[in-house]
């Protein structure tokens, strides 16, 4: 009897559920952003860690205990696609009411394996006719069903991926980033629901081979791999509040010896210039003026405008002179004012960086956004909530 062993592709999978794993309890354990959707994401990554883990020990000619805990980690094909959608719905803030039944495939395959792997099946004669019957129910019911799951939902997510594409200019920066963030989480999913269909398909018709075997473990290896690396790169993760991805840049005033008292001093005085007087109108407006104003340096200013508000000196300015454009151009009383001079009301100096500024931060141009305001469209609400 051959001793068992593990080739080149069966270690390869080992290192990727090793760092799964790692990254899955890092997400779990993280205290920082949306906690329910790393969580979400977390235990997902886990799970394809787990399944993954057990496949190679298989494959590697480890049977008894191996093989039994494997015919339980098949049962999470029915929760991979349920995981994702809470974690959609988690990500989009949606009402999680009544989506534990996508779990009811999950815990009825679960209750069906959990004796035999127990040895159980004696006592249950009833259910468990003989091996033949259970072989039966395993791969010719439950393995199909694995497939239609997959396929269920990867039609679901690609309607919410074109869901996301149609209200795009109605997002902030913020959420476009998210809403890509998802779409590239369901595109995974898609390759993995493939590769599952294609195994169960195999095994099926009796043309599996052990090259073909490895199919489902690659690709869960890419999703772990992709979910982990990207994921690591999303707003949602560890909580900033701006639309680039930026940390908040904290680290790097370590040093500084600007007091939290001091700061928030000159938060509250930035706040009241901004929203009261409105400084930001002011076209030669520069970080050392504005810093003048306030008697403290750049160096200073710079520090709590990146610690209180999360943006660096241009982002903050274009965000309150886009604010002001976008109540001017919705404003009836300024229908007939040129967009050219809207922006110079607002502190630009020229029409195309007024443009592009808007854009990036509303996700539509003047233009449309006056003419959406003009029809009084219900989106125009929708988008000046989203971009508070």
């Amino acid at each position: 009897m051959p001793q068992p062993s593990f080739d080149k592709w069966t270690s390869l999978f080992l290192v990727v559920a090793s760092v799964g794993f790692f990254i899955g309890l890092l997400l779990v354990t993280h205290n920082k952003g949306n906690k329910k959707a790393n969580r979400i994401l977390g235990s997902l990554i886990l799970l394809f860690s787990y399944n993954l883990l057990l496949f190679s020990f298989y494959w590697a000619g480890y049977s008894g205990i191996w093989g039994k805990m494997l015919l339980i980690a098949l049962c999470s094909y029915f929760l991979f696609g349920p995981l994702l959608l809470w974690y959609w719905r988690c990500c989009n803030q949606q009402k999680m009411r009544y989506t534990w039944l996508h779990a009811l495939p999950f815990i009825l395959n679960l209750v069906y394996v959990l004796p035999i792997v127990l040895e159980y099946t004696r006592e249950l004669g009833f259910i468990y006719h003989s091996q033949k019957n259970v072989g039966f129910i395993i791969s010719k019911i439950i393995q199909p069903a694995y497939g239609l799951s997959a396929i269920g939902y990867s039609v679901y997510f690609y309607h919410l991926a074109k869901w996301g594409k149609q209200r795009r200019k109605l997002l902030t920066p913020l959420q476009k980033q998210q809403q890509r963030w998802l779409f590239q989480l369901s595109l995974y999913f898609w390759i993995f629901s493939f590769s599952l269909i294609l195994y169960i398909f195999l095994v099926q018709a009796g043309l599996m081979k052990i090259q073909h075997d490895y199919i489902i473990s690659f690709t869960s290896a890419v999703f772990i791999y992709l979910t982990g690396i990207k994921g690591f790169r999303q707003p949602e993760l560890f909580g900033y509040e701006n639309g680039n991805g930026r940390k908040p840049a904290n680290g790097k005033y370590e040093k500084s010896s600007l007091s939290k008292s001091k700061t928030e001093s000159i938060a509250a005085e930035l706040r009241l210039l901004m929203e009261e007087k409105k400084v930001y109108l002011d076209g030669d407006l520069t970080l050392q003026s504005l810093a003048g104003m306030l008697h403290c340096s750049t160096h200073h200013l710079s520090q709590v405008i990146n610690e209180q508000f999360e943006f660096t000196y241009p982002e903050y300015i274009n965000q309150h002179r886009i604010e002001e454009a976008r109540r001017i151009l919705a404003s009836p009383k300024f229908q007939e004012e040129k967009i050219l001079g809207v922006a110079f009301e607002v502190g630009y100096n020229n029409k195309t960086t007024f443009n592009i500024a808007f854009k990036k931060i509303t996700g539509l141009t003047p233009s449309e956004y006056r003419k959406i305001a003009a029809n009084k469209n219900p989106v125009i609400d929708n988008n000046e909530t989203l971009a508070d």
